[in-house]
């Protein structure tokens, strides 16, 4: 019997393998497992940087509107500003009609007046009107909305007389004078009505004569009615009743019920008139005062008087419980 020679890779009828295949399959599969770990961990990098990045957005969204909110809150002070330094506000802006813009640091902020009623702002003084502002930074916006109501400062009767002590009965209290050399004294043997009258005397300028502070009683752009009874130590002079205003930004002013004045004489003269005082940012000093026009002579005053003229519009104050945020 013959004996077959064994085939090519086989030993004993068993299959023999290449050399080096299971070597390079075991290679191959790390490999892939490498790959498939950079991969992974080059996903989880990105969405790492994907949510710093985001969450960097949304922080500074969140400090874009609180920027923008506190831009609103200045619009809301530059209009009311507005509505303190003009007493013609009314007519100078427009009904739901923003202001021109204004930047300040990263982002702009304006406002507006929106009448409650009708599409006029002076055509309804005695309706409230809303104060809107507006702030903008990168796109986010803010507004802040408030409210303010018309007080009736009209028509206020004489038991509101803005001077205190007017009629000296008892004393010059309250009133001042502007030199050491001025004497204020009541007077019993001149007074036109009630025991006393207040007698001027030791003038060394035409300016010179009693005063009253009025920072705290002023209303700007309302129209004051004032009086005084007046009788002069000359035979004749000419006297005017003045609002002294001194504010940060108009500075120093005087308001005159007459540009000429009143004549007066030694017998009582009541003079009178109407004054509106008007001034530009804070009041810092207002003042009623008497100026003559000629000499320097001594006189006597009884029942000054000074009050908001029947004329004068509304004033506006703020709502409480108005002052509200609101969404574009």
């Amino acid at each position: 019997m013959m004996i077959k020679p064994l085939a090519p890779g086989f030993a004993g009828g068993v299959p023999r393998a290449e050399p080096g295949a299971n070597g390079r399959c075991r290679r191959g599969t790390v490999y892939i497992a490498v790959l498939g770990a950079a991969m992974l961990v080059t996903i989880l990098g990105v969405s790492a940087l994907l949510a710093v990045q985001a969450q960097r957005q949304a922080e500074q969204l969140d400090q874009d509107a609180v920027q923008a909110s506190f831009l609103a809150r200045s619009a809301v002070d530059c209009a009311l500003r507005a509505i303190q330094n003009n007493s013609n506000w009314r007519t100078s802006y427009t009904h739901d009609t923003w202001s021109s813009s204004a930047s300040l640091g990263r982002g702009n902020f304006r406002f507006k007046f929106v009448a409650s009623s009708g599409s006029s702002l002076s055509a309804a003084i005695d309706q409230s009107v809303d104060v809107v502002g507006l702030g903008e930074v990168s796109g986010v916006q803010r507004l802040e909305r408030l409210t303010l109501n018309p007080v009736d400062l009209r028509g206020l009767s004489a038991a509101t007389n803005l001077l205190t002590n007017p009629s000296f009965s008892t004393n010059a209290d309250n009133w001042q004078f502007p030199t050491w050399t001025l004497n204020l004294a009541v007077d019993g043997s001149n007074a036109r009505s009630g025991p006393y009258s207040l007698s001027v005397s030791g003038r060394s300028s035409v300016t010179d004569g009693p005063q009253q502070d009025l920072t705290s009683k002023l209303v700007n752009g309302l129209t004051c009615d004032t009086s005084v009874w007046i009788r002069s130590s000359l035979l004749t002079d000419s006297a005017k009743i003045q609002l002294y205003v001194r504010s940060t930004d108009s500075g120093t002013q005087t308001f005159s019920h007459s540009s000429s004045g009143s004549t007066i004489d030694t017998n009582w003269r009541l003079i009178s008139g109407s004054i509106t005082p008007r001034w530009q940012g804070q009041l810092l000093e207002a003042r009623w005062q008497i100026v003559t026009n000629n000499g320097t002579g001594s006189y006597y005053i009884d029942d000054a008087y000074l009050a908001i003229s029947s004329t004068s519009p509304r004033a506006l104050t703020l709502s409480p419980d108005t002052w509200r945020q609101q969404l574009p």
